[in-house]
C-alpha cells in the first residue's frame, strides 16, 4: 500500500513542479491548499517528513486566513509525533516543531487561548470548571445529546474542536498537565455551540478524567454514552469513531457494565477502523 502512495507523492510533486511561482499561489488559494496538503498527507504516510516540514511550511506562510492553514498544522503535528517515535536517534524534521506549540499557535490565531502555566489558579479554575460541568451533567437526560446543535455550518468551531482534539492526544504524552484545559475547553464550546466532528473523543476523555478524580462512575457512564451516540447525530463515520469506541469500552464502561458485552462493542470499533 506504501508503494501506492509514494506514486502518488510523485504525481503531486510533478504538479507542485509545474507551478509558475510562488507569486501565482493566491490565484486559486483552495487549490493550493489541497494539492500542497495532499502531497504533505502522502509524504507522511511515507515516513518523508522532511517533505512534510517542507511542503506545511508553505502553506503556513501563505497569506490567507488561518481557516484554510487548519489542514497544514494537523499534518505537521502529526508528522512530528511520528518522526519522534520511529526515529529515536534523531529527528528528520526541525527539532524547533513542538506538536503542542503548533497546536496551541493554531488556536490562539482563532482567538482560543489555553494557558500552558500550571499554576495554582489554573487548577482551581480548572476545577470549578469540573464541578460546573458535573452539576450540568446530572441534570442530563439519557439523550442528552439530542438537545445539542450541529456545528456542522460554523467553519471556526469546527477547526477549533480539530485542534483540541490534536492536543488532548499530543498533550497526553508531552505535556500532561495540559491535557485536562484542552479537555474542558472541548466539551465546553461542544455545549456552547453544537456537535463537530472530534467532540465524541473530548466527551470520553472527560469521562476517563472522571473514573480517576470521582467515584461517580455513573456520570461517567454518562459522558461515555454520550460520546458514542454523538456520532447517530453526527449520521456519518469520521476517524474518531474508532478512536472513541475503543477509548469509551476500554476505560469507562468496564467499570458499570458487564466485561463480556463489550465485546461486540470492540469488534465495531475495529471494523469501522
Amino acid at each position: 500500500q506504501r508503494s501506492l502512495f509514494r506514486q502518488a507523492l510523485e504525481c503531486f510533486e510533478n504538479a507542485i513542479g509545474m507551478l509558475p511561482n510562488q507569486a501565482n499561489l493566491k490565484l486559486d488559494i483552495d487549490g493550493i491548499v489541497d494539492l500542497y496538503a495532499s502531497a504533505a498527507e502522502c509524504a507522511k504516510i511515507c515516513a518523508r517528513y522532511d517533505l512534510v516540514e517542507r511542503y506545511c511550511e508553505i502553506l503556513l506562510n501563505l497569506s490567507c486566513p488561518t481557516l484554510h492553514k487548519i489542514r497544514a498544522y494537523c499534518i505537521l503535528v502529526d508528522a512530528a509525533v511520528a518522526d519522534d517515535t520511529q526515529n529515536q536517534n534523531g529527528r528528520s524534521i526541525s527539532t524547533t516543531l513542538d506538536p503542542v506549540q503548533l497546536c496551541l499557535s493554531a488556536l490562539s490565531q482563532l482567538g482560543c487561548n489555553i494557558t500552558q502555566k500550571n499554576t495554582l489558579r489554573q487548577r482551581i479554575l480548572i476545577r470549578q470548571e469540573k464541578h460546573k460541568l458535573r452539576r450540568t451533567a446530572h441534570a442530563w437526560g439519557t439523550r442528552f445529546v439530542d438537545q445539542l446543535r450541529s456545528v456542522a455550518n460554523s467553519k471556526r468551531e469546527s477547526a477549533i474542536i480539530i485542534l483540541l482534539d490534536k492536543l488532548i492526544t499530543v498533550s497526553r504524552r508531552y505535556d500532561p498537565d495540559l491535557t485536562p484545559f484542552a479537555i474542558s475547553k472541548s466539551v465546553k464550546l461542544t455545549l456552547e455551540s453544537g456537535i463537530a466532528s472530534f467532540s465524541p473523543p473530548a466527551f470520553a476523555m472527560q469521562g476517563l478524567l472522571l473514573t480517576r478524580s470521582s467515584t461517580d462512575l455513573q456520570l461517567a457512564k454518562k459522558f461515555g454514552q454520550g460520546a458514542l451516540y454523538m456520532f447517530h447525530r453526527l449520521g456519518r463515520q469520521n476517524e474518531a469513531e474508532s478512536r472513541t469506541i475503543n477509548l469509551v469500552h476500554n476505560s469507562l464502561m468496564h467499570w458499570v457494565f458487564p466485561l463480556e458485552g463489550t465485546k461486540q462493542a470492540f469488534v465495531n470499533g475495529y471494523n469501522i477502523g
